[in-house]
């Protein structure tokens, strides 16, 4: 049985691989059919149905799902990939399939223009102490890109392009590598900052793997890899960028401007009250963190957080200087429905002498998250893009904190992820608005 393929070394105090005993048992059946394995690998695309010769040979695959082999009759084959649970058909294709030969089927593009494309695959084993693997870049987003292959925490200046020029639709060779440790990065054509950094994987002796250059879901990279393996247990294992993006929002009223350093690396500098950093690029696991005054360097907060590799998180300061705190949050930047916005709420507004009093948030007139206490955080709403009113209201009453008939409308734009915030004490009471991606 052939080994997985790619093992991710998690960011974490212990080394954790992505294991697994390949499933070869579709080389039994080569000599009467052909197998043919598939990946969703549209980034907007709905769930699909893949049907064969009229047939449904793989449902309701979500973007980023695939499938170990399945076997399929030698000849021309029709492929319709449909909307999950209905005949609507977004591509229509013939392929001529032959016995005894493995391939990979990956649907391409973006929904308005979605295409197929099949490759067949190497399924001899490799020389001893050896594995191999074919990249494709499937990512419809991006010019075109460089990719390095090295050993790990190789200095970019000194690295050489293992692929150069590589474009949406185009694919390597299998290549061969010796097994190890090795670490993938991809940079737009010609640069050196890598748009993806994969971190320390592991390339098992024996192993064979097609691995696709996608959009990423969220997180901080607009990349991510997906392997396909021939793991029937895991056919399909992701390798998300093992960087992530921190960002603060400065919500403690009497504290100057500050800085934040992990590690003891300043990484963002000179937030003021009631506004938020830019997203910065960090390497995930286990950090100290730091939250410094500017003025006075005197340290408000100084503790430890857990950032995981290809998501987007917030570190929102809060409360009085006194008494201040933190609160680490995720933030989702998965896009909404067509034609929508979303929105978090988050009461930050403390009190000097009591209890804050716990808030309604209210969106055009109706109350959408109510009763909410000081740190309460919402989950994510959809709203349709274009103006709508923000209001605040005590909880369970008729008193206007923030809003009213002569506020200005905020703007949601289509596909954005938004934080709406009350900060400031309650006498001074103001709202925040930013964007989450």
């Amino acid at each position: 049985m052939r080994k997985s393929l790619l093992a991710l070394l998690l960011l974490l105090p212990m080394l954790g691989y992505i294991t697994g005993c390949s499933d070869s048992s579709h080389k039994g059946a080569l000599y009467k059919t052909a197998q043919v394995r598939i990946l969703h690998a549209s980034p907007d695309g709905p769930d699909l149905d893949i049907v064969v010769n009229d047939d449904v040979e793989w449902a309701n695959l979500a973007y980023q799902e695939g499938s170990g082999y399945e076997n399929l009759p030698p000849d021309e084959v029709d492929v319709e990939v449909n909307v999950s649970g209905t005949s609507q058909t977004l591509v229509d294709e013939s392929f001529f399939v032959e016995k005894r030969t493995p391939y990979s089927l990956i649907v391409l593009g973006v929904a308005a223009n979605m295409e197929l494309l099949l490759l067949e695959d190497d399924d001899t084993e490799p020389n001893d102490g050896y594995g191999r693997l074919r990249i494709v870049d499937a990512s419809p987003s991006q010019p075109a890109i460089d990719v390095y292959i090295t050993e790990p925490d190789v200095p970019m200046e000194f690295a050489v392009p293992t692929l150069q020029d590589f474009e949406f639709q185009e694919f390597s060779s299998f290549l061969e590598l010796e097994e190890g440790e090795y670490q993938i990065r991809i940079t737009l054509s010609g640069e050196m900052e890598p748009i993806y950094d994969s971190g320390t994987v592991t390339l098992e002796e024996g192993s064979i793997s097609t691995v696709a250059i996608l959009d990423a879901a969220s997180g901080g990279s607009p990349l991510t890899l997906v392997a396909l393996t021939d793991d029937s247990d895991e056919p399909v294992v992701e390798v998300p960028d093992a960087r992530c993006t921190l960002r603060l929002i400065h919500a403690s009223p009497d504290a100057s401007f500050v800085d934040v350093l992990l590690d003891d690396t300043e990484v963002i500098s000179t937030v003021q009250f009631r506004s938020a950093s830019d997203y910065e690029v960090v390497k995930s696991g286990t950090r100290n963190i730091k939250v410094e005054e500017g003025s006075s360097g005197l340290t408000l907060i100084d503790g430890t957080i857990t950032l995981e590799g290809g998501k987007n998180y917030t570190f929102l300061l809060m409360n009085f200087e006194a008494a201040i705190e933190a609160m680490l949050l995720e933030d989702d930047t998965t896009p909404p429905a067509a034609n929508k916005a979303k929105v978090r709420f988050i009461h930050a507004s403390p009190d000097p002498d009591l209890d804050p009093p716990n808030v309604d948030f209210l969106v055009d007139g109706t109350v959408k998250v109510s009763d909410v206490p000081f740190k309460g955080v919402s989950s994510y709403i959809e709203f349709w893009q274009g103006d709508h009113d923000f209001e605040v209201y005590e909880a369970g009453t008729s008193v206007v904190l923030i809003g009213g008939p002569f506020s200005t409308p905020e703007h949601l734009e289509d596909g954005k992820a938004y934080t709406f915030m009350v900060v400031d004490e309650l006498e001074d009471i103001r709202s925040l608005l930013v964007t989450d991606d």
